[in-house]
């Protein structure tokens, strides 16, 4: 028997999905793109065509939905680290690891302990880091990670929107992830939509090896483990917005001072944590 809970979280999931293919809707796709031509656009976009470091990151509001109705959670700082290198297959192989920090949802300030406005309770606030991992990019957008997963994990990424918009291209990346939770009777489950747009001038340049772009990013999920909800009916709605290509020194300046005085052993030179990941996987 399908548990309320479990169907209230396919259907936004599945409206998540509908989203993404609304987006079409009033675009000027224009004559469609050649394979290449497409996979070469989102590497700018979210990526770069050579080795450098390539960082984004995300500002963002979380929000607990219980019975339709949303409640003011905490922010989310997240930035993301990633190294590219072509795999000589018509492939893309990315390493990458993401870092993030929960905020006050009114102040900004990074949290190291917080009151559930659901429970009333206070728990500790971790910082997230998570190991990093190498992905494969094929043509059709869609990409899988190298190393196992889990028994009984599930994952999609794959690009389900691309077209031109008032100059620009715009790529509508869908994320899908089923984890299970040991000693827990449901999965963990993530979904999330991430909207990449950048100028249709920059990307034609041929010169061009990296893009700026600009990126907007909805999710749902289960509860954090950190929350400490028990077992409260409901899920997080996140919503932010943010760019990739950006340079060490304008990451957010409130996450760039919460790894300082974290004393982050690798944010002086976070490539090295992907270049032996990133080695391996080539000469795999």
């Amino acid at each position: 028997m399908t548990s309320p809970l479990s169907t209230h979280r396919r259907l936004l999931l599945q409206g998540l999905a509908g989203m993404a293919a609304t987006g079409l809707a009033g675009a000027d796709t224009g004559a469609a793109l050649p394979t290449d031509e497409r996979l070469r656009r989102f590497l700018m976009m979210r990526g770069a065509l050579d080795d450098r470091l390539v960082i984004g990151e995300i500002d963002a509001q979380f929000h607990a939905v219980i019975n339709g109705q949303t409640v003011p959670l905490c922010g989310l700082l997240a930035t993301t680290f990633t190294r590219w290198q072509a795999a000589g297959d018509g492939t893309w192989l990315s390493a990458s690891f993401e870092h993030v920090y929960y905020t006050d949802i009114a102040s900004g300030a990074v949290l190291t302990e917080w009151r559930n406005p659901v429970t009333g309770r206070t728990v500790a606030v971790p910082a997230y880091s998570s190991r990093p991992t190498v992905r494969r990019l094929t043509p059709d957008l869609s990409a899988t990670p190298i190393q196992p997963m889990p028994p009984g994990t599930t994952m999609e990424d794959r690009v389900n929107a691309a077209y031109e918009d008032r100059g620009e291209q715009v790529f509508v990346e869908r994320v899908q992830a089923v984890l299970p939770r040991p000693g827990q009777a449901l999965p963990y489950a993530y979904g999330e939509l991430v909207t990449l747009r950048a100028p249709l001038a920059a990307l034609r340049d041929p010169k061009a090896r990296q893009v700026r772009a600009r990126n907007s990013f909805s999710s749902v999920s289960g509860w954090r483990p950190w929350m400490q909800m028990g077992d409260q009916p409901g899920h997080v709605l996140g919503h932010g917005s943010g760019s990739y290509g950006l340079t060490l020194d304008e990451i957010n300046p409130r996450w760039l001072a919460a790894a300082r005085a974290g004393s982050v052993e690798w944010l002086a030179d976070p490539a090295a944590r992907l270049v032996p990941l990133l080695a391996a996987a080539v000469k795999a």
